[in-house]
């Protein structure tokens, strides 16, 4: 097991190791070392203020709500349910910070069944024979010690135990011990399904539909078990408040998805009225889930990727899953091993062996197959028996839990696929085609796939023109049979959405925008002219000169893209004035709009802000409106070119002719007089 590779932000430097990343930057980059020790102390005190209770009791008929900052608070609930509300302006007193909801993810007693897996073995130190040995192999892994100098170690005289050196032998041997070390997630967690009675169609007959894949209930399991994520995992849904009483967004255990699982309140109330005003209402509560329950968010991702043109235009699909309960900052680090694939799904066949005239039937089989796929492998998602399950937490004690899907982060392509829909329509609401990228007056009303699925069932010709007109295509859709909010589990993904979507759009209009006005070669000049700055390279490449932008190339120029731009579109001409600072201000939006996306807390000002940057773009896009031609429309513009230039073509030699026959005619007429 080896160690990725570190690179400085600041020189681009190559380190094998971590520390030496770390030692290096003490020494060369001195003040990028204190800015990031500045940072990671601001972290530390604010993850210290919104650390979650540990302690969750509930004496009826009173609703505590834990105050980090002093003693239990009680309420009477009778009594303030009954209350008016109190209006915003009114001087409030000392709120609580974070108030979690009672009695939930509580630790119960549980007697494990025979063969399940609690923790990873009786041993310790299994599959080595004691702690010295297991010492010596995490040294030499976390190290990244070359093979030849182990094979030295091992077989030297460098003051190893002779015990040591006959159990571990050599390299090799050692490496097959550390693949041995099994906690209940290794190579037999893995099992190969096959699609019985279905093939891709009859000139694949042979070809097995084969796919891989993982419990989604022993991953859930195993992450919420290990030692390492005791810091960072959370059993209860909690809201949080700052200083003024007003809510605060971080985690998902503090936005409302959590609390809506684990309660509901009716009526539904906006957090628009006090805190003390919503303390009143939550006592009116109805429990979705027995006392104590654990809710395990489950949260998927998938990309389908590209592996090589080279060995027969191979791609994979991987299904990756983590929960929620995690920390962001547990889920986002690559060292904590937080996010597990799950599933490999299979890859349809490409269509040039299909007739035209069954390329849509066949894409809509090829749909049919991923939803039988999906179903097999969320299979322990739909059954009660599998979904409600006790597990044994890190912090030593059994919960009952209940497994809800929460996200599935995908690209359209892939939620347009998931979700069964038509290409070029919303997966969460019901927008209509034509008014795609528009900045809806009001908002439109979400799937519902419970309508669609009453649709589906009926079958019949006027169900499937009204299910057309969703622009949903025909079929089951596996997400109906989940315990979840089907519209509810797209998430958005910075990558594709923002970095690789927008973005980069963004910078193609602009390209063309500045080629336009002539202020293109100006907007190299400055892009090279660029400082160093904090963990920002000075950039080695001129705008022109970049030929593939990719997610971190586009994370880095958004940092001054809008300073750039400013300064080259800087001293216009009286004619040019207005377009000139609509193009500003509508890059400006976008970027603000991108930066306010990367916060890790919200609260209602923030949210504010970042419906204000986006009411900002689409203010300003239309600046760029001649140079958002999409596909569609390119290939519709160059038919059209083609059908002129042909009539051009064909009518020429007849103008010609008539012109000739008229000069002809002049001339002779000249000649007669």
């Amino acid at each position: 097991m080896r160690n990725a590779t570190e690179v400085c932000s600041q020189c681009f430097k190559k380190f094998k190791m971590t520390s030496w990343l770390q030692k290096h930057i003490a020494k060369v980059h001195p003040e990028y070392k204190k800015e990031i020790d500045l940072k990671k102390r601001r972290r530390d005190s604010v993850e210290d203020d919104l650390r979650p209770s540990k302690h969750r009791v509930q004496p009826p008929p009173y609703a505590v709500f834990q105050n980090h900052d002093s003693d239990p608070v009680l309420f009477d609930c009778d009594a303030i349910a009954d209350a008016p509300l109190e209006s915003s302006d009114s001087q409030s007193p000392d709120f609580p910070s974070a108030l979690t909801y009672p009695n939930a993810g509580l630790p119960c007693a549980y007697v494990p069944q025979e063969g399940e897996c609690v923790t990873s073995s009786d041993d310790p130190y299994y599959p080595f024979a004691n702690e010295e040995e297991f010492n010596f192999a995490e040294v030499v892994t976390t190290k990244a010690l070359a093979g030849s100098v182990i094979e030295a170690l091992l077989k030297g005289d460098c003051g190893l135990k002779d015990d040591l050196k006959h159990s571990l032998k050599s390299n090799y041997h050692l490496r097959k011990k550390i693949d041995q070390m099994e906690d209940g997630l290794g190579v037999d967690s893995w099992k190969k399904s096959r699609l019985e009675n279905i093939t891709w169609n009859e000139q694949h007959a042979r070809e097995p539909i084969e796919f891989w894949h993982r419990d989604i209930i022993e991953c859930a399991k195993w992450l919420l078990r290990q030692p390492a994520y005791a810091e960072h995992l959370s059993y209860a849904p909690q809201q949080r408040f700052d200083e003024q009483g007003r809510r605060v967004y971080n985690e998902m255990h503090t936005a409302d998805w959590w609390w809506e699982r684990q309660v509901r309140i009716s009526p539904p109330l906006g957090f628009n009225a006090t805190p003390r005003a919503v303390y009143g209402v939550l006592t009116a509560i109805q429990t979705l889930l027995d006392d104590g329950d654990t809710v395990i968010p489950i949260i998927f991702m998938s990309d389908a990727t590209h592996l090589t043109n080279f060995s027969g235009d191979k791609k994979a699909w991987p299904v990756y899953m983590t929960i929620g309960n995690l920390s962001a900052s547990a889920r986002m680090a690559t060292a904590m091993h937080s996010v597990l694939l799950v599933a490999l799904l299979p890859i349809a066949i490409k269509m040039r062996d299909i007739p035209l005239s069954r390329y849509n039937e066949q894409k809509e089989h090829n749909r049919m197959i991923l939803q039988h796929v999906l179903r097999h492998i969320l299979g322990p998602l739909m059954r009660a028996d599998r979904r409600v399950f006790f597990a044994w937490c890190a912090d030593g004690h059994f919960r009952r839990c209940v497994a809800s899907p929460a996200a599935w982060i995908a690209d359209y392509p892939e939620h347009r696929d998931l979700h069964n829909i038509k290409n070029g329509v919303c997966y969460w609401c019901e927008c209509p085609k034509a008014e795609m990228g528009q900045l809806p007056v009001r908002p439109y009303p979400m799937r519902d796939h419970d309508k669609y699925r009453a649709l589906s069932v009926a079958n019949t010709a006027t169900a499937n023109a009204r299910l057309a007109s969703f622009d949903v295509h025909q079929g089951s859709n596996v997400f109906w049979d989940l315990d979840c909010v089907t519209s509810d589990l797209p998430k958005p993904d910075l990558l594709h959405t923002m970095q690789l979507g927008m973005l980069k759009h963004l910078l193609g209009w602009l390209s063309v925008f500045l080629k336009q006005h002539k202020r293109f070669e100006a907007f190299n000049n400055i892009w090279l002219s660029l400082p160093a700055y904090l963990d920002m390279a000075q950039p080695r490449q001129t705008y022109k000169e970049v030929s593939s932008w990719q997610g971190k190339e586009i994370k880095t120029m958004s940092r001054f893209l809008v300073a750039v731009l400013h300064c080259a579109l800087r001293a216009p001409f009286a004619s040019q004035h207005d377009v000139l600072n609509q193009a500003i201000e509508c890059s400006r939006a976008l970027v603000e709009f991108y930066f306010y996306s990367e916060y890790d807390s919200y609260d209602e000002q923030t949210l504010e802000l970042i419906s204000t940057a986006l009411r900002n773009f689409h203010h300003f896009k239309d600046v760029f409106r001649q140079f958002r031609a999409g596909k569609r429309v390119i290939q519709e513009g160059k038919a059209r070119r083609k059908e002129l230039i042909t009539e051009r073509d064909d009518v020429t030699p007849q103008l010609e002719t008539r012109e000739k026959d008229t000069l002809d005619s002049y001339i002779a007429r000249a000649r007669e007089d």
